[in-house]
């Protein structure tokens, strides 16, 4: 009740809920706080929550593409890479029995990125990769709000196991 919005209040929003709290913590990790004249580190004010929501629904959005990005590369060495696809997977809650797997969750994000191939795979992908896919919304949101619907609808086609769509 202090007019703020802290990592407790992220989780119970609707736009958030079904986000895993390490993403929730990793939000408020990157954060660029203060930016409204109520502003507090660690909390959202009005003016960050009203832009934090915009980034939500337009990730492929320049600075919203950035932010998620920063949210997503983990270990901060400026690209997607297998590690953080993982640590990503791991976070967000999923039905472990209908979900696809790590390894076919991993396929989907780089050809979503466009960083098929070896090298190019070893690599992960950039900012730059993915915006250059104009598939940056669907790649954040696979990333960071996988819930099992979202998951199986966008990756059954590329499953071993029996996934219903």
């Amino acid at each position: 009740r202090d007019g703020l919005i802290g990592i407790d209040e992220l989780l119970r929003a609707e736009a958030f809920a079904s986000y895993g709290q390490a993403v929730v913590e990793r939000v408020h990790a990157v954060w660029d706080y203060g930016r409204g004249d109520r502003a507090v580190a660690g909390k959202f004010s009005e003016e960050d929550w009203r832009r934090l929501c915009r980034f939500q629904e337009r990730r492929a959005d320049a600075d919203a593409a950035r932010f998620w990005f920063r949210v997503a590369d983990v270990d901060g060495d400026g690209v997607i890479g297998a590690h953080d696809v993982r640590w990503m997977y791991d976070a967000v809650w999923k039905d472990e029995a209908t979900c696809v797997t790590l390894r076919d969750f991993t396929a989907q994000i780089f050809d979503m990125a466009g960083t098929t191939g070896g090298l190019a795979r070893e690599r992960g992908a950039t900012l730059r990769d993915i915006r250059n896919s104009k598939l940056a919304s669907g790649i954040f949101g696979l990333l960071c709000n996988h819930n099992d619907m979202l998951l199986r609808r966008s990756t059954a086609e590329f499953s071993d196991s029996d996934v219903p769509m």
